[in-house]
């Protein structure tokens, strides 16, 4: 609908990946000269801005803009706006609530009302970027208290719960980065709890998900090994052969009782446990995933440093 909205994109997250008061350079002369920018002149116009942006690098920007990592992160982003509700521009939250904010005043009396504000200096640069990846903490019942398919050791000092989506390929992308890359660093001191969140939108997962409870239901094992065989065939299960799927893989658990794992299935007995999950994502306003806490506080995690900074830190910290 925007010709040029995808390349303006593009060049902002390359100019923030060298620095802050890059992106908002050319954020400002986007919004500046919008109605000056064509499809066919928008490269051309943002090149000719790079000279006046102090300490960028032209040959690194121009490289992440042709790079396919950088329409990656774009689409990263746009697709978590649509999990979180977003469906038109602008959408604005303040402390993590959706707001509708149409003058000035509004947005004042806003910040006024958040309780504990001092009105202190906006932090910039690296920091910037961790605090917006992290959703402030909110105080809620601990998510991980009750009977949960888990990993790691019971007593670790750390405890990762997700909200998860069998046919979503963010959880994928998350489940495989948590397996690969930090559970392999901090693997004694991280305990993962899975709950279960299969979308509406999505025709196969709360099949996967009864399926994964029912496995649950006999042996905590048994659930990973379904959860991991959804998210590693996750682009070749669809509708039609799900069922297919699931019974394949139940009969390579050699010591799965099958009858029942089946019987389990026919009379749909993981409901209750799919419905106590659903209850929670509802009554604490969640609406995408995967929703992510540590140790109680909600978090967004993008890449496994975020999340082996959150235990590192968690150490100094004395758990």
């Amino acid at each position: 609908m925007h010709p040029w909205a995808l390349e303006a994109a593009l060049a902002a997250h390359c100019a923030y990946e060298q620095n802050n008061e890059a992106f908002w350079k050319l954020h400002d002369f986007f919004f500046d000269n919008q109605r000056q920018l064509t499809a066919d002149n928008i490269r051309e116009k943002i090149r000719d801005q790079l000279g006046a942006v102090v300490g960028l690098d032209p040959k690194r920007f121009m490289a992440c803009q042709d790079s396919p990592a950088t329409k990656s992160a774009i689409e990263e982003e746009v697709a978590f706006g649509k999990a979180q509700g977003v469906h038109a521009t602008p959408t604005v939250f303040v402390n993590d609530q959706l707001v509708h904010v149409s003058d000035p005043a509004q947005m004042v009396s806003l910040i006024r009302e958040v309780p504990g504000t001092s009105g202190g200096s906006i932090t910039s640069g690296e920091s910037a970027r961790e605090r917006r990846r992290t959703v402030a903490p909110s105080t809620i019942p601990d998510p991980a208290k009750g009977e949960f398919p888990t990993l790691g050791p019971t007593n670790a000092p750390n405890t990762l719960v997700v909200f998860s989506d069998f046919e979503c390929p963010y959880c994928a992308r998350l489940a495989k980065m948590i397996r690969n890359d930090v559970l392999l660093v901090e693997g004694e001191r991280l305990r993962i709890v899975f709950r279960n969140f299969p979308l509406p939108s999505h025709l196969w997962a709360r099949g996967a998900a009864e399926a994964a409870s029912c496995a649950y239901e006999q042996k905590n094992e048994w659930f990973w090994k379904f959860h991991d065989f959804f998210f590693d065939h996750q682009h070749d299960l669809n509708a039609g052969n799900i069922h297919q799927e699931i019974m394949k893989n139940a009969h390579k658990l050699a010591d799965l009782n099958y009858p029942k794992f089946q019987a389990c299935l026919d009379d749909h007995g993981a409901k209750a446990i799919l419905d106590r999950d659903l209850a929670y994502v509802i009554a604490k306003g969640i609406e995408g995933t995967p929703a992510v806490f540590f140790n109680g506080t909600r978090v967004d995690i993008v890449a496994p440093e975020q999340l082996l900074t959150l235990i590192q830190e968690s150490k100094v910290g004395g758990n």
